[in-house]
């Protein structure tokens, strides 16, 4: 009976210890037994269903290596191992001898790098591999085909440039590259699908190019604690997300902000950019966060700020000067202005810590007559 048996669906029950050898199924198609508490290894016999088009063992308390032999099966299509406790290296040659789509094996703990024949076949469409401990390069065949939709590779050790083909990628959707090693430029050229493209803590050094032109589905752009330089990117238009923090980028905020009308969040804190925060700033509609901490910023705090719904704001450890607008005199933003020592409030409350305005003026108005007296006198 168990011979003609072609489909076992047993996910989101509670069984439990090791799964069960599978011998006298060797016609199964697809094996999904998510969500249980399975523990041990995958049985070694699972790598002689020839017919196996999709294994699905997520959400278990599965452990040991993944058996090379499943890296063999010609018919594999998904490979969705994710959130257990697997160990050691992917099984090499997965991806060479089969019509492989997806493979989801993130949250283990993983190690070594990824299969070299990965996208051999051209069919590979989704690769998630986060939190693991996977290292070295990516495969260069990532860059040579167009099907690949979502790469999720973040919080591994992965290292070395990214292929130039996957910035380009014909279907590419998600390119989430975050907490690794990676180095060099980014594209000056996108995917036209690319709506997310997350690089933070990384390597990555040189100019962000002008214009997100080069992608404009772009919506999301994470780029926080890399080496990039130059100035801040103009046509951002369609951006919702910018976060472009602990960068060495310098130059002034650009006239034509007001430009991104989309954006929700803006953190560019800790760069060295410089000069006065534009009023036009003031009138993004969508704005909740705001994040220009640490920089060089100098002059007034645009009225027209105080018009934002902001959630967060964060304008200290710059050269900012005078009032700061009414609506933000209240303790919500009470570690907001620090280290600017020239600014003050109308109604400063205690958490605020900024000096009230009109004793500031009235030291300043002292001075001066102080000074003319000199003068007069002497």
């Amino acid at each position: 009976m168990l011979k003609n048996l072609k489909i076992v669906y047993l996910y989101k029950n509670k069984l439990f210890e090791e799964i069960p050898r599978v011998v006298e199924a060797l016609n199964l198609d697809e094996i999904d037994l998510s969500e249980n508490n399975f523990t041990r290894a995958i049985p070694d016999d699972f790598g002689k269903l020839k017919n196996l088009t999709s294994l699905t063992l997520f959400f278990n308390q599965l452990s040991g290596k993944i058996p090379d032999s499943i890296g063999r099966l010609p018919r594999l299509v998904n490979l969705k191992l994710f959130n257990n406790i697997f160990l050691g290296s992917l099984p090499p040659e997965l991806g060479r001898y089969s019509m492989l789509e997806r493979l989801w094996v993130s949250t283990n703990r993983l190690t070594g790098q990824l299969p070299e024949h990965l996208c051999d076949n051209g069919k590979l469409v989704e690769v998630i591999t986060y939190e693991n401990q996977l290292i070295g390069e990516l495969p260069k065949s990532f860059g040579n085909y167009s099907s690949l939709e979502l790469v999720k590779i973040y919080k591994n050790g992965f290292s070395g440039n990214i292929p130039s083909g996957l910035w380009t990628s014909s279907n590419l959707k998600m390119l989430m590259l975050s907490d690794n090693s990676f180095i060099g430029e980014l594209s000056e050229r996108l995917a036209w699908s690319l709506t997310r493209l997350e690089m933070n803590n990384n390597r990555f050094l040189g100019q962000i190019p002008q214009g997100v032109s080069f992608s404009k589905n772009l919506l999301v752009l994470m780029a926080s604690n890399n080496l990039f330089n130059g100035t801040i990117p103009r046509d951002l238009s369609q951006l919702t997300i910018l976060l472009l923090d602990r960068n060495q980028i310098s130059g002034s905020l650009p006239s034509d902000i007001n430009s991104w009308k989309s954006l929700n969040a803006l953190n560019l804190s800790r760069n060295a950019i410089f000069g006065q925060i534009p009023e036009e700033l003031g009138s993004l509609p969508s704005l909740i966060e705001l994040d220009l901490s640490e920089n060089q910023l100098s002059g007034l705090i645009p009225s027209k700020l105080g018009l934002l719904k902001l959630t967060s704001l964060n304008l200290s450890s710059n050269h900012l000067t005078g009032s700061i607008p009414s609506e933000f005199e209240n303790d919500a933003y009470a570690y907001s202005f620090l280290n600017n020592s020239g600014l003050c409030a109308d109604r400063p409350s205690q958490s605020l810590n900024l000096k009230n305005c009109s004793s500031h003026h009235q030291k300043l108005s002292k001075t001066y007559y102080q000074l003319i007296a000199f003068f007069f006198f002497f």
